[in-house]
């Protein structure tokens, strides 16, 4: 019975969705980074190495999904790609981190020491 009212008190179920949420968010924009990363090396099977490489672990309505997508990537607008994939990336991985210090916070019952911006890019100690 403790673990049940455990679960309900500090919302460790909805912890995980979140962790989750944003881990997999992120997945595409680091994607679309490492698209444009490849795209500007001189290795031209490289693109379809990693591919093929993906659909060993991806199903293949993903993976047709996901081929379309970073194929696009790869077109003449690749540095805006880059930047765009940089920023995205750093985007959604900084709100899975500011999730994972919440939960942590909550699993442990430690009490947040810093503030952070809403990003969860910046912190600084609380007054």
């Amino acid at each position: 019975m403790w673990a049940y009212t455990d679960l309900e008190r500090n919302h460790r179920l909805q912890m995980a969705a979140a962790l989750s949420y944003y881990f997999v968010m992120a997945l595409f924009p680091a994607l679309i980074f490492l698209s444009a990363v490849v795209a500007f090396l001189p290795v031209s099977p490289l693109f379809d190495q990693a591919l093929e490489l993906m659909s060993r672990f991806i199903p293949q309505d993903g993976m047709v999904v996901v081929g379309k997508v970073l194929g696009d990537v790869v077109t003449p607008n690749r540095g805006t790609f880059l930047s765009l994939g940089l920023v995205g990336t750093l985007w959604t991985s900084s709100g899975g981190f500011a999730a994972a210090i919440e939960a942590l916070n909550v699993a442990y019952d430690a009490k947040e020491t810093v503030r952070s911006s809403g990003l969860g890019l910046w912190r600084w100690p609380s007054p």
